[in-house]
């Protein structure tokens, strides 16, 4: 007769057969030993993550310093072209004011209408 105890699964091995009995340990402790394992295995992938994370990271800010210091670069470049037309738009303007002139009377034309474009751009 099968003793009444509290625990059903103690209940289920005192039924069973000496080899019943002795399988069903081999595969608890095998499951036990698969369990162990993949633990350790989880454990080992969860530390290369970490590790690819890491790296991962450290690229992304490299690319992203990367990014930055070109646009930098880039602006600073516009500034520098940018100063220089504006200083070639001022030469031609002068240019203009003066106008084209090939006698001395053009010549003195030419440099009052200078003249007058200068004073009047001041203004």
């Amino acid at each position: 007769m099968i003793a009444d105890t509290d625990d059903p699964a103690q209940d289920v091995l005192d039924a069973m057969s000496d080899a019943e009995y002795d399988r069903e340990m081999r595969r608890l402790r095998k499951l036990r030993h698969e369990k162990a394992e993949a633990q350790v295995t989880f454990t080992v992938l969860q530390d290369k993550l970490r590790t690819y994370r890491k790296r991962a990271e450290k690229h992304l800010a490299s690319v992203a310093l990367g990014a930055a210091n070109f646009l930098a670069r880039q602006e600073k470049a516009q500034q520098e072209r940018n100063g220089e037309i504006a200083k070639l738009e001022k030469r031609i303007a002068d240019f203009e004011c003066k106008g084209p002139w090939t006698t001395f009377e053009e010549f003195t034309e030419s440099e009052k209408k200078r003249r007058d474009c200068a004073s009047s751009s001041a203004e």
